[in-house]
Order: structure tokens, then sequence, then C-alpha cells
């Protein structure tokens, strides 16, 4: 999905890594197609979109301070339960 990775989660870029996990959350909590059983394919379009997006932006930091292989296997494991 290329874009605005930011626009997705509703905020500014260069936001905090507090503000990123908190707008997930608040996002992830709006369009779960569990609470959106009238508009499920948009729904989960959405909920696939923001996790996407948390996604990359929690990596792109992790990126920038130079995780370390510790952190890596973290990351790779928190992708996969995305």
């Amino acid at each position: 999905m290329p874009g605005d990775y930011y626009a997705v989660l509703g905020l500014q870029k260069g936001a905090s890594a507090d503000e990123v996990k908190k707008a997930y959350r608040k996002m992830a909590m709006k369009w779960h197609p569990d609470k959106n059983t009238d508009k499920k394919e948009e729904a989960e379009r959405r909920f696939k979109q923001i996790a996407e997006a948390y996604d990359v932006l929690v990596r792109a930091r992790a990126a920038r301070l130079g995780a370390r292989p510790a952190m890596r296997r973290v990351l790779r494991a928190h992708a996969r339960a995305l």
C-alpha cells in the first residue's frame, strides 16, 4: 500500500512513537471488522491499511535507531502477529 502512512493513522508526519501507538490502537478499534458488521468489507480493508501503516512506521523508526539484532527479532515477531 503506497501512500502516507501517517495520514492513514490520522497523524502529522514526524509524530512520536507514543503518538503512533496511540493512534494505531484508536484506529484499529474503530475499524475492527468485528465491530463493523454492517460495513465488513470496508472495515477489513481499512483495518489492514492501519496495521500495515503501523508496521511500516515502527520498522522505519527501528531502522533509524539502528535496531540491535534482539530488537529485530522482536519486530519480526510483532509483524507476524499482525
